[in-house]
């Protein structure tokens, strides 16, 4: 039997590791507070601020934040924000609970005040205002309905889109393509949290708190919603939309990871496809792969296979594919533009 001894260790001042100072020599103290070990070790050396973005380490950070979302969100529109692998950025939304009987008076409350304010604009002659506020109230009135009468929970979220890039030219442009995509595909509006980015870095990140919508109450992040939508935006963020019965296994995506399944006959604009990729890196198995696949699926599928090097011969011999030799005066350039003769000659 092995016996094995811990030897008993104290830190002094002149064996601090550098993350530690003079502060840490304690170890039961400095392990009590965890959070600024972790502080330390993942926190960057340097952090640059602007009232607009914040810049740390080599990366330039900016954080937005949902300024005005639809009253029913789009989720097909979201997600297809999301599952685009040509924008980079961060997507973080906190859900807070909110108590039953606080958010029923707060909607009376808001409702009495809506419908205050339709009498005085109407009488002053502003009908748009008053119908706008007309509207919101009953958007109000049935949202109280909805958590009166059918036991909804009110949900209240905040959103906020992180965008980062080591050029700071770049991330306004990537800022200013995001708010058009969010803007176009799903109607939510994003904004700039200006002079409040320390915070919001911290509201964005994973593990963060929302301090923007516990600290700065003026501001207030938080879009209402009630707990069957919470339910519809969890399910709807994690469930594949690149499925297609008809379709099969093409690969992954490439930012969500989940499988994408496709039908390449079926699709809205075109069933054109390159494959790019190091020589060796499987282009031309896949290739194989993916062409089988889809006669598999699609018995009347024709595959043409224009074959130089004599690399897809197994397959083309498996499938007992007729074979045509292109040689003597009958050239085949891929790249060359004709116009197609009247007659043709095999």
């Amino acid at each position: 039997m092995k016996t094995r001894r811990f030897q008993d260790f104290s830190l002094d001042e002149s064996h601090l590791p550098p993350h530690l100072d003079e502060g840490d020599h304690d170890p039961d103290a400095f392990l009590s507070r965890v959070e600024r070990l972790h502080q330390r070790q993942i926190a960057p050396d340097e952090v640059e601020k602007d009232p607009a973005h914040y810049q740390v380490g080599d990366q330039h950070r900016r954080v937005l934040y949902a300024h005005k979302q639809p009253d029913v969100t789009q989720l097909a529109g979201l997600k297809s924000v999301v599952d685009d692998p040509t924008l980079h950025f961060d997507l973080t939304v906190h859900f807070h609970a909110q108590d039953k009987q606080s958010t029923l008076r707060s909607a009376k409350n808001l409702y009495n005040n809506l419908e205050a304010s339709v009498g005085v604009e109407s009488e002053g002659g502003s009908a748009l205002t008053a119908g706008d506020k007309q509207r919101r109230k009953e958007k109000v009135r049935e949202y109280r309905d909805q958590i009166k009468q059918h036991d909804e929970r009110p949900v209240a979220t905040s959103m906020y889109v992180s965008v980062h890039d080591e050029d700071e030219e770049r991330l306004l442009e990537k800022v200013d393509e995001l708010r058009d995509e969010f803007r176009t595909n799903s109607d939510i509006r994003l904004k700039t949290l200006e002079r409040k980015q320390k915070k919001a870095l911290v509201s964005a990140s994973p593990i963060g708190l929302d301090t923007i919508h516990s600290d700065d109450p003026d501001l207030n992040p938080t879009h209402q919603m009630l707990g069957r939508s919470f339910g519809a935006i969890m399910a709807g963020m994690t469930q594949s939309r690149k499925f297609e019965p008809s379709g099969h296994e093409w690969g992954t995506h490439s930012v969500q990871g989940h499988p994408i399944v496709k039908d390449p006959f079926q699709s809205q604009r075109n069933y054109n496809m390159v494959v790019v990729g190091e020589s060796g890196s499987g282009k031309s198995l896949n290739t194989k792969r993916m062409a089988l696949a889809t006669k598999a699926v699609r018995e009347d599928t024709l595959i043409i296979m224009l074959d130089p090097l004599q690399g897809f011969m197994g397959m083309a011999e498996a499938l007992d594919a007729e074979k045509v030799t292109i040689g003597g005066q009958q050239h085949l350039n891929p790249m060359e533009i004709r116009k197609p003769p009247r007659t043709y000659r095999i």
